[in-house]
């Protein structure tokens, strides 16, 4: 889904989209481990404030970005993108995927550093698979705050389209102007809708 997009955006929106895990991790770590207060529990609640402040810094950032890229549309080139009746899908698979996986599958209670280290290798392996593979990342937060993420095609070719507070049913079915999030001369398929 990122291909061609800079790094500063690839990282803040998966940063991003993980906040809503790092949050339920940090809560189950704090809540399993209420009574046992060593180190390595403490160590572990450090990791994830600090990994939940990074997704809000990222989730900032993001926000900037894309706000940030109504002042290019003068100076880059406009695309006709015809947006289908998918809109912020994935979401459900997401979190069916992802987070319940991580939630029930590790023996928090028996072995949290065991637990702890699959978390962490989960995350990596999330991070290396979304940035190398075409496949749509959810971004729950960006969804609660009024974005929406439409598929879209640009002469057959299968694109994301990221639009802020648009009515959905306003847009599906519809051609719409897009610019691409990215270096407009390579074939990015990440785009923010214009002119809603």
């Amino acid at each position: 889904m990122f291909l061609f997009t800079n790094k500063f955006f690839k990282y803040s929106y998966f940063f991003s989209a993980l906040l809503p895990l790092n949050i339920l991790l940090f809560l189950w770590f704090y809540l399993v481990e209420e009574t046992n207060r060593n180190s390595l529990i403490i160590f572990i609640e450090w990791y994830f404030i600090i990994s939940i402040l990074i997704g809000i810094v990222a989730l900032i950032c993001l926000i900037r970005q894309l706000n940030g890229l109504n002042l290019i549309i003068k100076h880059q080139g406009k695309e006709d993108v015809f947006i289908k009746n998918k809109y912020n899908v994935g979401v459900r698979d997401f979190l069916i995927s992802t987070f319940l996986p991580i939630l029930t599958s590790f023996s928090f209670k028996d072995n949290i550093i065991a637990a702890f280290i699959m978390v962490l290798l989960f995350q990596a392996s999330l991070l290396i698979f979304y940035l190398k593979s075409s496949d749509f990342m959810p971004n729950i937060i960006l969804m609660m705050i009024g974005y929406n993420i439409f598929e879209g095609t640009i002469k057959n070719k299968k694109v994301y389209c990221i639009s802020k507070k648009a009515k959905i049913g306003t847009l599906i079915e519809k051609k719409v102007q897009a610019v691409k999030i990215g270096d407009s001369t390579e074939k990015g398929n990440v785009y923010w809708i214009v002119g809603e």
